[in-house]
């Protein structure tokens, strides 16, 4: 199990495979539109990046797992080289747009896990004013085709 604070102000939180994000607005410089519906879930239907909703956000610690029994909101499918990234849609859209894909280290969500194709879940938990306190992810090995493309992103609640 790996361990991360990260900041989710915006209520979206996504996980994504460092190099093909960095390859697509760094090296191939496509334009990032800060959009959920359009650049967000052609990730996800790329399966580059899976995301979920957080509702109003705030400073969340993440407990990613991979393996184990799965549980909560099925929040999409990652192939990953390993080089795994988790940021709230503020620091994912800064990286995407000025840094070439490439998060900055300050949001501390870099972490590793073995190469693959992972089918992502999300335990998501609220405080009794319905403020986010945390989120367990579990990762777990998979080959099932997505069943229908994402048009929005799970657990979105209305946020987004």
């Amino acid at each position: 199990m790996v361990k991360l604070d990260y900041c989710d102000y915006d209520g979206v939180s996504i996980l994504y495979d460092a190099h093909p994000v960095a390859a697509r607005y760094g090296e191939r410089g496509e334009t990032f539109e800060y959009s959920v519906a359009g650049d967000l879930c052609k990730l996800m239907n790329a399966q580059e990046a899976a995301a979920f909703g957080m509702r109003a956000g705030g400073e969340l610690v993440a407990e990613v797992v991979v393996g184990g029994a799965a549980k909560g909101l099925d929040c999409g499918v990652v192939k990953t080289t390993g080089a795994m990234v988790l940021a709230g849609w503020h620091a994912f859209t800064m990286a995407c747009d000025c840094d070439g894909g490439v998060l900055e280290s300050v949001w501390n969500g870099r972490f590793e896990v073995p190469a693959g194709r992972y089918r992502v879940f999300v335990d998501r938990r609220f405080d009794e004013h319905d403020a986010a306190t945390g989120v367990t992810i579990t990762m777990t090995a998979d080959d099932t085709p997505i069943e229908q493309p994402y048009d929005a992103v799970p657990g979105g609640d209305g946020f987004f």
